[in-house]
């Protein structure tokens, strides 16, 4: 809601705000961790708001990729992107993991599998998962 309003460049709710304020205080008063302040962070069992932004920035390069790949159909792109990501992750991260970005001469699905890899540091590898994941809304 704050990040909408701020957003929107209107005044976020006094409750939000309040909130806001009391979780830097604790952040700053009681060297709470700032995620844990501003109740960012994950409870047990759920997972945290950034854990959950890097999936989705993840997710978002993943269907890139997806996009990428050839097959006729959205199953036989997911299998054709679960061999793109084995070959990657065996071949090319262990070269490019320290880069900033991927190499100028890399293909766009394997600059998009770099940009999903560093989210993470893992990809879903087996082609139900790219699939579930890639699978356009109904």
């Amino acid at each position: 809601m704050l990040a909408a309003a701020l957003e929107a460049g209107t005044l976020p709710a006094a409750a939000d705000s309040a909130r806001l304020v009391a979780g830097v205080r604790a952040w700053i008063e009681d060297g709470e961790s700032l995620e844990v302040a501003l109740g960012l962070g994950g409870t047990r069992g759920r997972e945290s708001a950034r854990g959950r932004y890097r999936r989705a920035v993840r997710d978002r390069h993943l269907r890139i990729a997806h996009a990428l790949c050839d097959g006729q159909t959205p199953w036989k792109r997911s299998v054709s992107l679960a061999a793109e990501v084995h070959i990657f992750m065996n071949k090319m991260w262990p070269r490019w993991s320290s880069l900033d970005g991927p190499p100028c001469e890399s293909s766009q699905l394997r600059r998009a599998l770099f940009y999903a890899m560093r989210q993470e540091g893992k990809l879903p590898e087996t082609a139900a998962r790219l699939h579930d994941i890639c699978r356009p809304a109904p």
